[in-house]
């Protein structure tokens, strides 16, 4: 009997000590993973802080070349056709800067741009249109198309009947339906940041050019159209249509 008790004795300490073993390989393996794992985010934040400091470097170069006079961060590092590098206001900046005019109507201050997309940016993709643009744009597409189009409550053009359609109305239907979010304002201008001096100005398109229809401001899947108000009727509804859907 004193034997089987010391076999079994024996036997537990050893399962007891296989287990011990193989959870300390374990929280080594884990620690080793967790160490690995640690290292290549540091490696990554590392290469970032490296590419931000270099893009830093590189927009300051260029400034004291050029004189521009912007924030740094407003700037971003483009490379021109001969390999030229050369500083443009951000893309994403423009457009804030441009959507933030047309919803206050005036000149807006950088620090409020912000505060204007959260409050009014389009909430879903399709073809949303600046609340005074609303009558001028069904006229417009009146002329133009066979299909029967509204605006919604929410500012969404939408198709009411479809019963006849023609080529305007088969590239604006793809609009409507498609994966951006494009939104019109009938203007005869607009706001941008200077490439220069960083200062929010007015863009004057359409006084620069009577025969320009459009001007368009874009960023990633977002587009801003501004159609002209054709004061001078220096172009035909037909002709301010096709460079709004091209």
């Amino acid at each position: 009997m004193k034997r089987f008790i010391i076999i079994i004795t024996i036997l537990i300490s050893i399962a007891l000590l296989i287990l011990l073993i193989n959870a300390l390989n374990s929280e080594e393996e884990k620690t080793s993973f967790e160490s690995e794992m640690t290292k290549e985010q540091q490696d990554e934040i590392t290469n970032q802080i490296e590419d931000v400091e270099k893009n830093n470097e590189v927009i300051e170069d260029i400034k004291k070349q050029t004189g521009l006079e912007a924030d740094d961060n407003l700037y971003q590092v483009d490379t021109e056709y001969d390999g030229r590098k050369v500083l443009n206001i951000k893309n994403n900046v423009q457009f804030k800067v441009a959507f933030a005019g047309l919803i206050k109507k005036d000149k807006p201050k950088l620090d409020e741009v912000e505060s204007i997309i959260n409050n009014n940016y389009p909430k879903r993709n399709g073809i949303w249109v600046e609340q005074d643009s609303r009558k001028k744009v069904i006229e417009l597409l009146e002329d133009n198309t066979e299909s029967k189009y509204k605006i919604d409550e929410e500012g969404y053009l939408l198709v009411e009947n479809i019963d006849k359609q023609n080529k305007n109305d088969i590239e604006l239907q793809k609009m409507i339906k498609g994966n951006k979010t494009i939104i019109i304002s009938v203007s005869s201008s607009y706001y941008e940041v200077d490439t220069v001096t960083g200062e929010i100005v007015e863009y004057p398109f359409e006084k620069l050019d009577y025969y320009q229809a459009v001007e368009k401001v874009e960023n990633e899947n977002n587009i801003i159209i501004f159609i002209t108000t054709n004061t001078k009727k220096k172009l035909t509804n037909i002709e301010i249509l096709k460079e709004v859907l091209r």
